[in-house]
């Protein structure tokens, strides 16, 4: 039985600690070979959303437009499924 509980507690905390690293490995990735650039908000996007019990929520977000390489861009956290600011892979800039 013992084995049993150090095998499950074991395991998650493998898991955790694994993830962790990953993240965290992301991270660093991101803010030693990120591009910094300036942007300007161009226009504010208005979402509403609601609940089960019937409330709605309105929420705005910035659209911010910025050059990247010559290229110009636009992004918004509500552009991407997460919420957050979506992320360019240097391929795709």
């Amino acid at each position: 039985m013992k084995w049993i509980a150090l095998l499950i507690f074991g395991g998650v905390g493998l898991f955790l600690f694994v993830t962790g690293f990953v993240v965290g490995y992301q991270s660093y990735v991101l803010s030693r070979d990120g591009v910094r650039t300036q942007g300007h908000v161009v226009e504010v996007e208005r979402r509403e959303g609601g609940d089960d019990d019937g409330r709605t929520s309105v929420f705005y977000y910035p659209v911010v437009e910025f050059s990247l390489r010559a290229k110009n861009s636009t992004a918004s956290p509500a552009s991407t499924d997460r919420g957050a600011w979506p992320t360019m892979k240097l391929a795709e800039r």
